[in-house]
């Protein structure tokens, strides 16, 4: 009779179950991470393959946790591959989630598709609009330009204001983020409670992408926030610019930076035809915010000079497209900077008139760009549908490569 109560007792009632994911974090050529959460401690077992005959293999964490991410690697370039996940609870019977699918990132002479927008997470209804309509469209990946979660970036606002409105497609599409003031607690932290902050809340939620160093795939540093990737012809850099707002814990990006220094080697490495810069704090904007005259002085120079393309910020909530700028003026050749703090965050009003601004609205959707070798099209995707904006740019011979 007690062996029977004490079995009671040990033997959970019921499986574990998954209350957040699982979802795929950190695409790479080399890797993916999936992650996911349960309601109990757990231990977890990633299994995947290459779609259509790939092998089947598998990685497993006996370490009971609630929060996991597990990596799937090597992946084929370019192939689509197919993964589940098992969590047992204790001795109890395992859990197994249904087969959901992936692509890995494509060779640079492919064409590709991707989504971009950010300044997202307060539970709106625009903000749910927007991810049906980004579901819908199905692109290849998303670019987030930051303030992911309003409006601490706290790990228990995550389940309302990230999983409930992207969960039925960040299963299959890779979300890179450049992470926002707000993720970083907005400015009530000092410098090691921020970074504190960021690995419990943001980093806990997120996995940067491996970064390629020679022959080898590094995993960046624990406290890192900004990166790299290259997919199909585009090279993609994710800065964090936050230091600027000013957010004590973030990185420099001043003049003799570690950040600026990675950023100016990573640039000058690549091979891919189009470099796409993402960051949150936006450097040329007529918006609310405005233009960081810190960033126009001391980053603006180093994305001319690399020959950067676009550069997609956030922070102001609207959508803007300039001119190409340089030395802080139009220019024939030179970045074109939009903002598409478009997620569903309530609009900034007021506007600062700057004859570089090509192109200003109040509206909430996404930027969806399709990237060939020698052509980027870019168009405005408004939450029912309609197009607010829409341009080109070309390849062509010279130092601006434009």
């Amino acid at each position: 009779m007690l062996g029977a109560a004490l079995l009671l007792l040990t033997t959970p009632a019921f499986p574990a179950s998954i209350v957040r994911g699982p979802y795929v974090e950190g695409v790479s050529e080399h890797s993916a991470y999936v992650c996911w959460r349960t309601d109990a401690e757990t231990q977890g077992t990633l299994v995947w393959r290459a779609l259509p005959e790939g092998p089947e293999l598998s990685v497993d964490d006996p370490v009971p946790a609630r929060q996991r991410c597990l990596e799937a690697k090597p992946l084929i370039p370019g192939a689509r591959h197919e993964y589940r996940v098992r969590v047992r609870e204790g001795g109890g019977p395992p859990s197994r989630t249904e087969p959901r699918v992936f692509r890995a990132p494509a060779g640079s002479s492919e064409t590709i598709r991707f989504a971009a927008f950010g300044d997202t997470g307060q539970a709106t209804p625009a903000q749910l609009e927007v991810a049906r309509r980004l579901d819908e469209a199905d692109p290849d990946f998303v670019l987030h330009a930051g303030d992911v979660v309003y409006p601490y970036g706290a790990d228990a606002d995550y389940d309302a204001k990230y999983f409930a409105q992207y969960g039925r497609f960040i299963d299959r599409l890779p979300v890179f983020v450049a992470v926002g003031n707000h993720d970083y607690a907005n400015t009530r932290l000092r410098r090691r409670r921020g970074l504190e902050w960021l690995r419990d809340n943001f980093l806990a939620v997120h996995r940067l992408p491996r970064q390629r160093a020679g022959d080898a795939w590094e995993a960046p540093p624990p406290e890192r926030t900004y990166y790299s990737f290259d997919w199909g012809p585009g090279h993609f850099v994710a800065l964090d610019a936050n230091r600027a707002y000013p957010i004590a814990a973030a990185p420099s990006l001043g003049p003799r930076s570690e950040q600026l220094a990675w950023l100016e080697k990573d640039l000058a490495a690549t091979t891919r035809p189009w470099k796409i810069v993402l960051l949150h704090v936006a450097v040329y904007s007529s918006g609310g915010h405005g233009t960081d005259e810190d960033l126009a002085r001391t980053l603006a120079p180093v994305l001319e000079r690399s020959g950067v393309d676009l550069v997609l910020q956030g922070h102001d909530h609207n959508y803007e497209r300039t001119t190409p700028i340089a030395a802080g003026k139009r220019a024939q050749r030179g970045p074109v900077y939009v903002t598409v703090g478009t997620g569903g965050a309530p609009f900034h009003r007021g506007r600062r008139d700057h004859y570089w601004s090509r192109v200003f609205k109040h509206v909430y959707g996404f930027l969806e760009i399709v990237l060939e070798p020698e052509r980027l099209k870019a168009r405005g995707v408004a939450a029912d549908g309609s197009t607010f904006d829409e341009f080109e740019l070309t390849r062509t011979t010279g130092p601006s490569r434009r």
